[in-house]
């Protein structure tokens, strides 16, 4: 599952001006689908037979679009992928508007004026990135797993990452490691980009997803006491 959401990624990472858009489309799909894929994996209590792994592996790739499935899931998801392919309009529109031209050269020929305001706008842009991955990091399995209506569940899940800013930044991290590390490996050898991207993004986004799923677990304990009670 890992490895073909780092691939779909990393194609559409190469398409020319739209890709970040997509990539702002899928990525909130992709991150309702891991919550379903989790959600009942962490309810079995024994362990996955050997005979049946494989069989679940297979279905990895399948399950990243699980919430289409689903209508009940489907509409949510498309919704939150639709914000989330405005707000990346709207921050790099914002990019452009305040970085012009520069933002398009290599740092390394730049005057230093220039390369502190593109550092500035990127910087600023990833701040904005961040908020949009707070702000649908615990809505969306709100929304999915404990049937809350998206925009409360969006300010829920803005104030629980506001309080724990740096658990929720780690969680982000490790998504955003492998793609880092393949802009820096460019220098060297521009297949090196895609090997960290697929390899690293394979390693990096199924830790993430658990990660966020067992932090919303516990930030959000009411739908453990209410199976519980049932």
């Amino acid at each position: 599952m890992g490895l073909a959401a780092a691939a779909l990624i990393t194609v559409l990472a190469l398409i020319p001006f739209a890709g970040g858009l997509l990539i702002g489309l899928a990525a909130p799909i992709l991150l309702a689908s891991a919550c379903l894929a989790i959600d009942p994996l962490s309810r079995t209590k024994a362990p996955v037979p050997s005979a049946r792994r494989m069989a679940e592996l297979k279905q990895g790739p399948a399950a990243l679009v699980a919430v289409f499935s689903d209508e009940a899931h489907m509409g949510p998801a498309v919704v939150a992928g639709g914000y989330g392919l405005v707000v990346t309009l709207l921050i790099s529109i914002l990019v452009r508007f305040l970085a012009g031209g520069a933002w398009e050269v290599p740092w390394g020929g730049l005057d230093l004026l220039s390369l502190i305001v593109v550092l500035a706008t990127a910087l600023l842009a990833l701040a904005l990135y961040g908020v949009l991955a707070a702000s649908l990091i615990y809505a969306l399995p709100l929304v999915l797993l404990q049937d809350e209506a998206l925009v409360p569940a969006v300010r829920q899940s803005l104030k629980a990452a506001a309080r724990y800013p740096f658990a929720v930044m780690t969680v982000l991290a490790l998504p955003l490691a492998p793609f880092a590390l393949g802009a820096l490996a460019a220098y060297l050898a521009p297949l090196l980009t895609y090997l960290f991207w697929l390899l690293g993004g394979a390693l990096a986004f199924p830790f993430a997803a658990t990660g966020a799923y067992c932090s919303y677990r516990t930030l959000f304990p009411v739908e453990q006491a209410q199976r519980a009670a049932g």
